[in-house]
């Protein structure tokens, strides 16, 4: 077929394409056309003579060995063209990908002749066609490019596979371009020659000695404490006594601790030995038989700093922090409730868009995308970019809070104190953050075996610009190459705790105007700045976006102030009110009245932008009225949000303050930075198992979510177990009480 001058193959191409434009009307049917052009294609290894000089000499001679041995119907030749991809049905929904057969391929082992043998290496070819000079411009979102895979010889590298088909999609003179042709083995690789592989091994490995060591190191150590404690006990048993020992308040833990910390010293002793007793008339303990708290946990601080860095990586000790339902007085506890249902709303988010837009072909009706989302019910989805506002409100209120209740503890604005604030910050997100990156790149690409193991951008940009993560500038730095794509958010929440000062000093201070003012100018950026660079860009929004919406609207920290000032103002408030603020009845219920209905608009009112998209393709706001919704409704959001939480820690919450403030809630949330960190890194280890193309469906992403969810959460807990959890230990222990600090 090849060999066929370029008119006939043009005219070949042409007749198939205008099949399908035509719904199959044509004297040829649109299958039979395309899979003649598929033949075409697969039957590539006749024009090798035309290409010989340019493809590598092993690759020429195992193509030659497959056409002969094809010719001569043996076996491992039929499995390599039976495994290569062909055309399927739903071509006009959208299954614009010929998958082929992995497994089939990869197992593929030929010996054409003595000691010289042919294995198999699956491959992708990524085809545009000119479909408007063809009359057929509705057809080319659904089938542009077209995906063909195939499975050829191993020996073949993706610039020999260019090299090869290149010339065949030529002969159709310009309606048709080779755009991408990749081969999945050399996605991944040979781990053993990727030095990214093996310092991501190595990390591992030595968190995973650490955390053994200090295991096994607690369970002796308490075994010697306990047997220590019991040789005591006959000798104590001897005295009856008790005294009260007032305990200084600055000693006592506060506020929220986000990540389980325990304070540093417990409200339990026993007046028996047994019982745990408490008086309530002043704030003292009950000592045990004459002795000082002091003197009982005093092995504790005979421990040495090197063992106790060493018990900082105690997974059991860990495990059971993590794992504690234990909410303590004071806690602003319905964060821990909104902080679940906001990740929970990430991943949801996440799950339905990515993969409407992920990798190349993985959909096997990219047609029926926006007829999925053509319905009211799926604005929940498509508003899912709020859940990362509620994050920055929560944000900037524990900042706030916890900033204004330490100064006042410590006396005042410190130096000491505003090193510790920047220092405790960016431990607290950085070790985690670094090891998620240096997993994603050095050990995902290896986990991952499938048609669909498809080249990931960001991951491999990892390589060369993972400092720019290290220094959180990656949302305003070199956004074409930025690696670890959803780390933006990180960027903008450490440049916003870095200014966070500015508003939070002033209050510390007592000028109160001044800290509001510079909120409220916050907040007026972004009222500013986004539907400004919303219009100028065109930008639409976040589902229908021409790519300048996330690089000039949605990644830049003055575009998402907002939500954030907002908290600042929000913890300042239940500062200011020490939680307790007194409202009318009608007050309360006109509050939450307008909470519910400000929210449900935000959430519900772009349905009016995309209904009847399904039919229509093009979205029914201007650019205009979608900038006016990208700049208000966020700062919006975050005030409904704001007033559940006011409500809520003031005592007007009710029902939803009790959902929130379930004690179950707080192991999730401990975990919920590790699920933001890893939950996309185990979606694209899912997406390349695949062996068939996704089918797009509610129930479908559904399965899908619950599942990426389910593993998320484990990934995240073992990761906090193996860094999070001991990094912050370690920071106590050389810190002291500063590394609490917020």
């Amino acid at each position: 077929a090849l060999r066929t001058g370029g008119n006939d193959t043009q005219a070949l191409l042409t007749s198939a394409l205008q099949a399908l434009g035509n719904g199959g009307n044509s004297a040829q049917s649109p299958m039979a056309s395309l899979q003649q052009v598929l033949g075409a294609l697969q039957n590539a290894g006749q024009t090798l003579a035309s290409a010989a000089s340019r493809v590598s000499p092993q690759c020429r001679e195992d193509l030659y060995s497959y056409q002969t041995s094809l010719q001569s119907r043996q076996l491992w030749a039929l499995q390599m063209l039976d495994a290569s991809g062909k055309p399927r049905a739903g071509l006009l929904k959208g299954q614009r990908t010929f998958v082929g057969d992995y497994d089939e391929c990869m197992e593929i082992v030929g010996q054409p002749s003595p000691g010289h043998v042919v294995k198999g290496h699956y491959c992708g070819l990524a085809v545009s066609a000119n479909f408007t000079a063809l009359g057929l411009a509705a057809v080319g979102p659904l089938l542009s490019p077209l995906i063909v895979h195939v499975c050829v010889p191993h020996s073949c590298n993706n610039t020999d596979l260019f090299t090869v088909f290149q010339p065949v999609v030529n002969l159709t003179n310009g309606l048709g371009k080779l755009e991408v042709a990749y081969c999945t083995e050399e996605i991944d690789g040979d781990p053993t020659e990727d030095s990214a592989f093996w310092i991501a091994i190595g990390v591992m490995a030595f968190l995973a000695l650490l955390c053994s060591t200090g295991t096994v190191y607690g369970v002796v150590h308490d075994w010697r404490t306990a047997a220590e404690t019991q040789t005591e006990r006959p000798m104590e048993e001897e005295k009856n006594g008790h005294v009260n020992v007032h305990v200084n308040a600055a000693f006592d833990d506060e506020g929220h601790r986000p990540n389980g910390d325990t304070p540093v010293l417990t409200k339990v002793l026993t007046s028996n030995g047994n019982t745990p007793s408490h008086d309530a008339a002043a704030d003292t303990f009950t000592v045990v038989n004459g002795r000082p708290a002091e003197q009982r946990n005093s092995r504790k601080r005979e421990d040495g700093v090197c063992s106790r860095l060493l018990l900082s990586f105690s997974v059991l000790k860990n495990g059971s922090k993590l794992l504690s339902c234990h909410q303590t007085q004071g806690e602003l506890s319905c964060l821990h409730g909104i902080r679940v249902l906001s990740i929970t709303w990430v991943v949801l988010g996440h799950a339905f868009t990515m993969q409407a837009a992920a990798g190349i072909g993985v959909l096997g009706n990219a047609g029926d995308t926006y007829k999925v989302f053509d319905r009211w019910t799926m604005g929940a989805i498509l508003s899912g970019t709020l859940s990362v506002d509620t994050f920055f409100l929560l944000s900037g209120c524990l900042t706030a809070y916890l900033f204004l209740r330490q100064t006042k503890k410590a006396g005042g604005v410190t130096c000491f104190n505003m090193i510790m604030y920047y220092v405790h910050r960016f431990w607290r997100l950085t070790p985690l953050y670094m090891f998620a990156i240096a997993v994603y790149v050095g050990v995902t690409p290896y986990l991952g075996s499938g048609p669909f193991q498809f080249p990931i951008r960001d991951r491999s940009n990892c390589r060369h610009y993972w400092w720019q993560n290290l220094l959180y500038v990656n949302n305003v730095l070199d956004l074409e190459n930025m690696c670890f794509g959803h780390s933006w958010y990180l960027a903008d929440d450490m440049q916003f705790y870095f200014v966070a000062p500015l508003v939070v000093v002033p209050w510390a201070l007592g000028h109160r105007a001044v800290g509001m003012v510079v909120s409220c100018l916050f907040v007026l950026t972004q009222l500013i700045t986004a539907p400004v660079l919303s219009h100028i860009y065109e930008a639409h929004s976040f589902f229908i976006n021409n790519g300048d919406y996330m690089k000039y609207v949605y990644f830049p920290p003055w575009t998402r102030a907002g939500p954030f000032a907002i908290g600042l103002m929000l913890g300042y408030a239940l500062y200011s009110y020490n939680r307790k603020f007194r409202m009318q009845k009608m007050s309360v219920f006109l509050g939450w009245l307008l909470a519910v209905a400000v929210g449900l608009t935000c959430v519900y009112v772009n349905y009016d932008d995309i209904e009847g998209i399904s039919k229509t393709f093009v979205p029914n706001w201007s650019i205009d009225e979608a900038a006016v919704y990208e700049g208000f409704s966020r700062p919006a959001w975050a005030c409904a949000v704001a007033w559940v939480i006011f409500a809520c820690c003031t005592g007007y919450g009710g029902f939803v303050n009790t959902l929130l403030s379930w004690r179950a809630w707080a192991p999730l949330s401990r975990l919920t930075y590790g699920v933001y960190l890893f939950h996309l890194v185990i979606f694209y280890v899912m997406m390349a198992n695949l062996r068939e193309p996704f089918y797009l469906s509610a129930w479908n992403v559904t399965e899908f979510f619950l599942a990426l969810t389910v593993l998320s959460y484990l990934v995240s807990f073992v990761a906090s177990l193996l860094v999070e959890s001991p990094t912050l230990g370690v920071e106590k222990i050389l810190l002291g009480g500063a590394g609490r600090k917020k």
